[in-house]
């Protein structure tokens, strides 16, 4: 029985450490996480710990404007322009510029369609 209330106490509290972390800690070790893995350029990894984060805080524009610049390095345009457009609504001021930058219609890498030549009225071939 003293091994059985042992194991059970030491088991406790392992797992009061893991989960003793408060909410704060937790979202910003993912933060920090994601910010490490972009500077190792491993933008995918690094997209699921900010997504992560932002689950936990939905109103952390920092964590919102880094995940949209992993989708932009990931060549995932609209999602990247969705998140710097609500980084942007939420005073994120780095991603005004993006959105600028990347997001309109002659934004940087967006493919400009071709303009029709207008038929002359009266013309007809």
């Amino acid at each position: 029985m003293k091994t059985l209330s042992g194991f059970l106490f030491l088991f406790l509290l392992g797992t009061q450490s893991m989960f003793g972390q408060t909410l704060s800690t937790q979202i910003s070790t993912l933060y920090n996480d994601g910010v490490a893995l972009i500077g190792e350029k491993k933008y995918a990894e690094a997209r699921l710990k900010l997504d992560q984060a932002v689950r936990l805080k939905s109103d952390y524009a920092e964590a919102i404007f880094a995940r949209g610049t992993c989708s932009l390095m990931l060549n995932e345009r609209e999602k990247s322009c969705i998140d710097f457009a609500m980084a942007s609504k939420m005073g994120w001021k780095a991603a005004d510029e993006y959105v600028t930058k990347y997001c309109g219609a002659d934004a940087i890498g967006r493919k400009v369609k071709p303009v029709e030549p207008k038929k002359a009225p009266g013309v007809f071939k």
